[in-house]
């Protein structure tokens, strides 16, 4: 059974390629409803990036029939996603929607120009290999871009301090042993939108825990941590952790000295 078939229609298939591409990217960053962002959403992950490569490699007076290309776009795609996900998620948001439309959208143009070329005759070569190579280009260098991009910005972080009234150094230092006590504590949010938990433990004993409400990425959290006093006087050490939600493994920890005097 022979799986090609004339080529009928060298651009309009391109250009409707670069728009699903786009559309996506710019349904979230003007906050579209979600059935809007959701359906060119998939295409434009599932589908463009291959199909940019797809159409970039096949031969030029030739295309393959629809199957076998929905098939190797989804496959290529995958692939991209691969290769493009580690990069992407060095970013400040790390695996955020727009990150990585932004991303899947620059490669599929990239491949979309290229193959618009190739078809259109701009670019010409008999012997295949040559053109295949230059034409490929592009995705390399926007790849290339994005890795390079990805090493130099700052990871993703989440600072976490411990205040009081004057400062960083106004946290109470002599409690009495059993005595409600309490602290000022601030978040500032540089990842993606999070639920975090801060606990308070004494020798790995859980006197006291707060939960923020989500912050959101780039926000600046502040309240107030109560926790009970240890009943054993001395100089105490209190951890304070600042866990992710429903989880065990603390992200910070931080600690103070308090003198426990009867």
């Amino acid at each position: 059974m022979n799986t090609r078939v004339a080529l009928t229609y060298p651009g309009r298939d391109l250009w409707l390629a670069a728009v699903l591409a786009i559309v996506p990217l710019a349904g979230w960053l003007l906050d579209a409803p979600p059935l809007l962002r959701l359906i060119p959403g998939v295409l434009a992950v599932l589908v463009v990036p291959g199909y940019g490569v797809f159409a970039l490699i096949v031969p030029l007076r030739e295309r393959f029939a629809p199957p076998v290309i929905l098939a190797s776009s989804i496959g290529i795609s995958l692939a991209l996603l691969a290769i493009l996900g580690p990069l992407v998620d060095q970013l400040p948001g790390g695996l955020a929607p727009v990150n990585l439309l932004s991303a899947l959208a620059i490669v599929s143009v990239a491949s979309l120009v290229g193959a618009r070329l190739r078809r259109h005759g701009l670019v010409m070569s008999r012997g295949g290999s040559p053109i295949i190579l230059l034409l490929l280009m592009p995705v390399v260098l926007a790849l290339a871009g994005a890795g390079w991009l990805a090493t130099r910005l700052p990871a993703p972080t989440t600072s976490f301090a411990v205040l009081g009234d004057g400062g960083l150094t106004g946290y109470p230092q002599q409690l009495r042993p059993g005595s409600a006590a309490h602290i000022a504590v601030e978040i500032r949010n540089s990842a993606p939108d999070e639920r975090l938990r801060i606990e308070a433990r004494a020798d790995g004993i859980l006197i006291g825990t707060l939960e923020p409400p989500a912050i959101a990425s780039g926000a600046v959290w502040r309240g107030e941590l109560r926790f009970v006093t240890p009943a054993t006087p001395g100089d105490r050490r209190i951890d304070l952790l600042l866990v992710e939600h429903d989880t065990a493994a603390p992200r910070r920890t931080l600690w103070i000295w308090v003198e426990v005097t009867p």
